[in-house]
């Protein structure tokens, strides 16, 4: 990949959310779990070179990710505990694997990582994770989430969560109705490695800081009311 841009989005993808490599999944499948000290080593050993493709480590990451198991999570939550910029995206990588590790947390003990996660790319992850599942008994630590976040933009995504699992099946605010024209942000259902609707690929990892989705698609749900912080549902 000659593009620098287009090199940059592709590792940043890859390795946050994985491609689901089938040779990978077919070698997890062949080795099982005596194959995941060899995948925990390329973790914590290969080097990573900003915007360098591919990043091995990220291929680990798939590899763990497929395996599932204990031992595959334990390495996993270890690369949480590095903090290196250089890795950033491999810390990233590591948390949206677990999160989409079946019984890792419930949503609530998620929504109690938001305030105390130093990237805002994950904080991003998190919400973005419980707004897909709507859960409703994630809702007191969303409401103690919000309470403590001192980023604005990161305060309209969890009052969002907060607003569908409210109003289920509506179109909700993103900004807690900062917008000037105050039109929703849709954000619709995903899959697992899918990119939140409304959104170009790559948007999660490209957006700057400041107000407002950077990139976003502004988009009214056919037929959807749009939910308002400060004043319930309102039509659109």
């Amino acid at each position: 990949m000659m593009n620098e841009v287009t090199r940059r989005s592709a590792t940043q993808h890859d390795c946050i959310r994985g491609n689901e490599p089938r040779t990978i999944q077919r070698v997890v499948k062949a080795l099982g779990p005596d194959a995941v000290p060899v995948y925990a080593e390329v973790l914590q050993k290969c080097p990573v070179i900003k915007d360098d493709y591919p990043v091995y480590a990220c291929f680990a990451l798939d590899a763990l990710g497929a395996e599932g198991g204990k031992a595959s999570v334990a390495a996993m939550e270890k690369e949480l505990s590095n903090k290196d910029k250089v890795r950033k995206n491999v810390y990233l990588g590591a948390l949206f694997r677990l999160m989409n590790t079946k019984g890792w947390k419930t949503n609530g003990q998620l929504a109690q990582m938001i305030p105390t996660e130093a990237y805002w790319e994950a904080k991003d992850l998190v919400i973005e994770h419980i707004r897909h599942h709507k859960d409703p008994s994630a809702k007191p630590d969303l409401e103690k989430a919000y309470a403590a976040e001192p980023e604005q933009q990161e305060k309209g995504l969890i009052k969002a969560a907060l607003l569908e699992i409210d109003n289920p099946g509506k179109c909700v605010v993103n900004d807690e109705g900062r917008a000037a024209s105050g039109t929703c942000r849709y954000t619709g259902g995903r899959s697992s490695g899918d990119h939140r609707a409304g959104r170009p690929a790559g948007a999660d990892q490209l957006r700057q800081r400041g107000g407002g989705y950077r990139g976003d698609r502004e988009a009214i749900s056919s037929g959807a009311g749009c939910a308002l912080p400060s004043s319930g549902t309102s039509s659109t």
